[in-house]
């Protein structure tokens, strides 16, 4: 089975990778995979008799036994959102999520933090594909850089704004971004980092001027 990365949660003092599978029939998988790359455990459970029908996007959590521990800092990592639904699972009750559709804290809280091996990059957790900043401007066909003021950086501070903002202002902002904070991490190396203060600010206020 292929795994996707989908973003990286802390357990047990430590950061491991969530990643997406499929079972048999198209239904979701999630597992999380310790730094080590060995697996940690499995987050959902495949439940194809049920007699509740899950909707685009949702899955079966296995939220008793072994799993019960973790189940509040999944939630709390911001990637997962719990729909309230519950599908019996023999005696117990298997819980139904998704996937959160953005980071639910304040641009002031927002950790961004790089891989300077691989070039990649999480935001609060959340892994960062360069594909959907390329498609609207492909800077960097290679992907992401930091810690100085080229193509690369440009393609992180395009896709940093799109997880935070509206498609129209961070095309807009991107290159102002760019230069404001990516330019400005430690080149060549891993690094956590959140945005300044002047820029969160700025992000904060274009959020809350967004329409519902």
């Amino acid at each position: 089975m292929a795994f996707k990365n989908i973003g990286e949660v802390v357990l047990k003092g430590e950061r491991m990778q969530v990643v997406q599978g499929w079972y048999v029939g198209k239904r979701i998988a999630y597992q999380i995979i310790c730094s080590n790359g060995e697996p940690f455990m499995k987050v959902t459970v495949n439940l194809p008799d049920a007699e509740y029908k899950l909707h685009k996007g949702e899955f079966c959590v296995k939220t008793w036994s072994e799993n019960e521990p973790y189940v509040a800092d999944l939630l709390r990592s911001g990637l997962f959102v719990d729909t309230g639904k519950r599908v019996p699972s023999g005696f117990c009750e298997a819980s139904v999520w998704k996937l959160a559709d953005r980071p639910p804290v304040r641009a002031k809280e927002v950790i961004i933090r790089g891989d300077s091996a691989t070039r990649q990059v999480w935001i609060n957790g959340k892994l960062l594909d360069p594909k959907r900043s390329q498609k609207i401007f492909n800077h960097s066909p290679d992907g992401f850089n930091w810690g100085y003021g080229g193509s690369g950086p440009a393609q992180l501070a395009l896709a940093i704004l799109l997880e935070l903002v509206d498609k129209s202002t961070a095309v807009s902002w991107h290159q102002d971004f760019k230069f404001g904070f990516v330019a400005r991490l430690p080149q060549g190396e891993h690094f956590e980092a959140k945005i300044p203060d002047a820029w969160a600010s700025r992000i904060q206020m274009a959020r809350e001027a967004r329409p519902a």
